[in-house]
């Protein structure tokens, strides 16, 4: 009994079923990412404000944009626990798109 239950184990079954799950995605706004997190320091239209720099004259490029706004700098404080990558991605693409 011992010599079948030891071969019964070592049978190879079927291949697992995988569990298909559906994905949904969703598209973030960054406009409203931005009005919700964003234009208190940086004003409705990313000119900036009395301890915030200017958006849309800013000259750094997107990997440090999203590294800042994730991270937070000097005064700026980090928001990767507050937003998603998604939403920090979104955020960014947005500043970018306003800049003059």
């Amino acid at each position: 009994a011992l010599v079948l239950l030891a071969s019964s184990c070592s049978k190879k079954t079927s291949a697992p079923v995988k569990a298909e799950t559906e994905k949904k995605v969703v598209a973030v706004d960054g406009v409203s990412v931005y009005y919700h997190n964003c234009k208190k320091c940086h004003n409705v239209d990313g000119s900036g404000g009395e301890d915030a720099p200017s958006l849309i004259k800013s000259t750094i490029d997107k990997e440090r944009a999203i590294r800042i706004i994730s991270k937070g700098h000097d005064d700026m404080p980090h928001f990767e626990d507050k937003l998603s990558v998604a939403e920090i991605a979104a955020v960014s693409d947005y500043i970018f798109s306003i800049r003059k």
